[in-house]
């Protein structure tokens, strides 16, 4: 799972988007981080960045990444 998705001029023309999910303490999506930009100056670069914000404003909220591992198991 990559944790993040590509917006290609989906949504308006000429604008590029990258998302990611914010998580809750129980392991539920509960809302999203996205960085806009004219598509020709969206950078890959900023996957990382972005990836790290989500991250911290879902751990924020209560959100373990050992959560997310025992829902896996126990949800397969």
């Amino acid at each position: 799972m990559q944790g993040f998705a590509y917006d290609n001029e989906e949504a308006e023309e000429g604008v590029g988007c990258i998302g990611t999910l914010i998580y809750g303490a129980n392991d539920q999506v509960v809302g999203g981080l996205s960085i806009s930009a004219p598509i020709e100056r969206r950078r890959d670069e900023w996957v990382e960045p972005l990836l790290k914000a989500g991250e911290d404003i879902s751990e924020r909220l209560g959100y373990t990444k050992e959560q997310s591992r025992n829902f896996a198991l126990n949800n397969r």
